[in-house]
């Protein structure tokens, strides 16, 4: 079996992914232009797996010394850095996105905005130094050797693309120093982002698989072109082998999964379906629930109504108990007074020494006050029973009149009276009130509230309304002098074309007479020609001859030539005098089509207005 060879070096990393250090990573100035997946990783010990199975050592070294060496920004000159950092924005936003960066990650020295206006060295190391332990848990600066060179080697091995001087690295808070050095600690965050966001799309790449989604299924799918084509540029045939079964398997799962949903769906359909059906079923009888919804709906009004009625009598009924209550109170305090007279009267009576006739006397008396006492009290039932008769016809008084109310109301609405903004109203009120506690109350209210300011309105409209009358009466009256004239001009006009038609048949009669004139004349001439002809036969006299036939077919020619003038101006006179009578007959025919037109809208002016003027009387 042949061996693969790869396109290039393999880095020493698992699965030929890219890390920070990876062979063709791109040089960015932030985390979102790197195109290689992020790893951790120690300086200290890189792993270092070896070649493939397939693929001997010799045969990488033969392909890393045949490619071209790369050019770098440290090794091959200097990149100018495109990014505004000295303007006082940008490191603002800096200096926020590095507070924060190191307060979530738990940076063990106090740290703030204000601490990195002017860092000191001391500061910029902790800083610097945390970041790249975050890059790679085991860095640790050299023993005896400088920091500024460690850090200068450590963003060489990151490829930061921009050189740092160690005179920048030693002056770490001069103002000119201090945005480059911002900048380069906002790079490492940016890229530390990026590595933690490829960490977690590495974590979920497990989760992913071909679940239905077109995304996840894409990205799986991608993912597995990836790492089979690491593996074969590595030439491990075990590996490709197990990515093909894991394709087929994540396939597997998709297409039972949607199968599954399709199922699911599926057991919906039929529960909708049978919904459907029901619902359907249920539909023949909507028309009779829809009647009895009506019925119902009406009867909840009448209902209501009737409610409302028997509130306000309960309410009057209360009005009139309490009353009457307040009524008894006072006879019974009055019987009180009464009884206490009686008995004061009893035991004065008791105490006086009564003769016969005194006995006698007040027998007369009592006899005397109790029929007093007796007609008293018949008067009293008669006044109660005439009382409660007047309140049944007032009560019956009052719903008439409140029933009167309503009809005024209901025909104003009908006549577009109500309300003030309606067609007819001019912006008057029209509306009446029914007002049932003007009779309990002792301000001498109307019953009916707005009837004044509703009369005066109403004899205003009414005397509009005559005046619109009369002004319509007067336009009818106008409109039928119109109409008569018109019908003069018509029967003059009908009498002019009567005229014109008598003179064009005269005309015609006189054509014709021409005309037959004409054709007399033209036979008497073809007779002549014939016997001119006869006479040059018989004289054979070819020059006589000649010269009378030319004689004769000039005076022919001329005869010819008289003819059609005469036809052709006859003919003209002929048609214009029929283009005469056409005109005439159109014009009278416009004129009784627009006199019957604005009779009949007259007409149907004046029947509206006469409606109108009824209902509004």
């Amino acid at each position: 079996m042949n061996r693969r060879i790869t396109l290039g070096n393999v880095t020493n990393n698992h699965s030929g992914r890219s890390t920070l250090l990876g062979v063709g990573s791109k040089q960015s100035l932030g985390a979102n232009s790197t195109k290689a997946a992020l790893k951790r990783f120690s300086l200290a010990t890189v792993p270092n797996t070896g070649a493939s199975q397939n693929t001997s050592r010799s045969e990488i070294k033969s392909v890393d010394e045949s490619r071209p060496p790369r050019k770098s920004s440290h090794n091959g000159g200097r990149m100018q850095d495109p990014r505004p950092i000295p303007d006082k924005k940008e490191m603002a936003r800096s200096t926020r996105i590095l507070v924060n960066y190191l307060t979530d990650r738990g940076y063990d020295h106090p740290i703030s905005q204000k601490t990195l206006a002017r860092p000191t060295a001391r500061d910029f190391n902790n800083i610097i130094s945390f970041l790249f332990r975050e890059i790679d848990p085991n860095w640790q600066p050299t023993e005896g050797g400088k920091f500024e060179d460690d850090i200068t080697a450590m963003l060489k091995y990151i490829r930061y693309p921009v050189a740092i001087s160690k005179t920048a690295l030693s002056a770490v808070g001069s103002p000119h120093t201090w945005p480059t050095l911002l900048a380069c600690l906002t790079w490492i965050i940016e890229l530390l982002n990026y590595d933690q966001e490829v960490e977690q799309a590495e974590a979920e790449r497990g989760c992913r698989g071909f679940d239905g989604d077109p995304a996840s299924d894409e990205k799986a799918f991608y993912d597995y072109l990836g790492r089979a084509y690491a593996s074969f540029l590595m030439g491990d045939d075990d590996l490709y082998t197990a990515l093909e079964q894991e394709l087929v398997s994540g396939f597997d799962k998709g297409q039972d999964s949607i199968s599954a949903e399709v199922a699911s769906l599926q057991l919906k359909n039929e529960m909708l379906r049978r919904q459907m059906e029901g619902l359907k079923a249920r539909r023949d009888n909507l028309p009779v629930q829809e009647r009895r919804r009506d019925a119902l709906a009406l009867d909840r009004e009448q209902l209501l109504v009737l409610i409302g009625q028997l509130k306000s009598h309960k309410a009057s009924l209360s009005e009139k108990n309490a009353k009457r209550t307040e009524e008894v109170a006072e006879k019974q305090q009055q019987l009180k007074l009464v009884k206490s007279e009686v008995e004061e009267l009893k035991a004065a009576v008791a105490g006086q020494e009564l003769s016969a006739e005194d006995v006698a006397r007040i027998g007369r008396e009592r006899k005397r006050l109790e029929e007093g006492l007796a007609s008293a009290s018949e008067f009293r039932q008669k006044q109660l029973k005439n009382l409660w008769e007047a309140e049944m016809s007032l009560s019956r008084k009052m719903e008439s009149l409140e029933g009167k109310v309503r009809e005024y109301n209901t025909k104003a609405t009908q006549l577009l009276l109500i309300p003030p903004t309606a067609k007819n109203a001019q912006n008057q009120n029209f509306e009446l009130r029914f007002n049932k506690q003007a009779l309990e109350q002792p301000s001498g209210l109307d019953l009916v509230y707005g009837k004044e300011k509703a009369a005066t309105n109403l004899s205003n409209l009414k005397d509009a309304i005559k005046k619109s009358e009369q002004k319509s009466k007067q336009q009818l009256l106008d409109f039928l002098d119109q109409e008569q004239a018109s019908e003069d001009s018509l029967a003059e006009a009908m009498e002019a074309l009567t005229a014109e038609q008598q003179r064009r048949h005269k005309l015609e009669e006189t054509l014709r007479r021409e005309k037959e004139t004409l054709l007399l004349s033209m036979k008497e001439n073809a007779t002549e020609i014939e016997a001119l002809e006869q006479n040059i036969i018989v004289l054979r006299n070819q020059a006589e001859a000649e010269r009378k036939c030319a004689r004769n077919q000039t005076k022919q020619a001329k005869l010819l030539a008289e003819i059609e003038a005469t036809s052709e101006e006859q003919e003209v006179k002929k048609n214009a005098l029929h283009n005469a009578i056409i005109d005439m007959l159109n014009l009278c025919t416009e004129n009784k089509e627009n006199l019957q037109k604005q009779l009949a809208e007259l007409k149907e002016f004046c029947i509206e207005k006469l409606s109108h003027l009824k209902a509004t009387s």
